[in-house]
């Protein structure tokens, strides 16, 4: 047995109802803080009736993505959940266990809401609520360790790079921690206020992209829909860029 099999059985053993009774009920409520599904819907309700629906739209859009990359992942790992998770219908469905939706969901919440309000306004609440949530699953016996520290870091990586293409389309002035490395490495990002034809161009290619991922990961397409999805984000990152030097080409020709 390796030591990250070791840390997840030792994990499991210690965060459970047998060790740390009585809160099991307070995990079950906690637990759902992550569930995407949950917060697409609010996402989609608050599209329709909110005031922002810019920054509605493309929180909508980025948990989609998020959700069809995840499951690409749990379906390319091929991780079967701890013993009895199974009996969980209704914390845990049938797919694989690494990595955790729950914690990516909730950490890259966390990391959305750390860099659009200032972590230190509401990022710290943020990401300690995201770091329960990693804490239920284990403690509810639908995932290991290393399936919650792998949530985690995608969910940040992902919260990061939605952070950055919200910087470069102006929907948020804050300096993150992705465009603070890249201004670091001499590399000067845009901050752009887009036109209502950008802003259609890249709802479009994002619907595509959803779409066409979504299509491959049900035929059972892993790697197709990762990689769609991957390229889908490159094309709405670079957006802006590629139609700024297209105008100038123009304004030279």
């Amino acid at each position: 047995m390796d030591i990250l099999s070791q840390a997840d059985q030792v994990t499991c053993s210690i965060i459970s109802p047998q060790v740390i009774p009585g809160l099991h009920g307070f995990f079950v409520v906690i637990t759902q803080l992550g569930n995407v599904y949950l917060w697409i819907m609010a996402s989609a309700v608050y599209l329709l009736v909110g005031k922002h629906k810019l920054i509605a739209a493309a929180f909508l859009i980025a948990l989609l993505f998020g959700g069809v990359a995840t499951e690409d992942l749990k379906d390319i790992f091929h991780r079967s959940r701890p013993i009895g998770a199974d009996y969980n219908t209704y914390l845990a469905d049938m797919s694989y266990s690494f990595p955790s939706q729950h914690s990516q969901t909730a950490f890259f919440l966390a990391t959305l809401l750390a860099g659009y309000f200032g972590f230190r306004r509401y990022g710290v609440i943020a990401y300690s609520l995201a770091g329960i949530v990693g804490i239920s699953r284990i403690y509810l016996g639908v995932h290991y360790l290393t399936d919650v520290v792998a949530g985690a870091v995608l969910g940040i990586v992902m919260g990061e790079m939605v952070l950055l293409g919200w910087y470069i389309y102006g929907l948020i002035g804050r300096r993150w921690l992705l465009v603070q490395t890249a201004e670091l490495a001499g590399i000067r990002l845009p901050s752009l206020q887009v036109s209502d034809r950008l802003q259609f161009i890249a709802v479009v290619v994002s619907m595509a992209g959803i779409s066409i991922s979504a299509t491959a990961l049900i035929l059972g397409g892993y790697f197709i829909s990762l990689i769609t999805v991957i390229f889908a984000y490159l094309a709405i990152i670079m957006l802006p860029v590629v139609i700024r030097w297209i105008d100038v080409l123009d304004m030279i020709l």
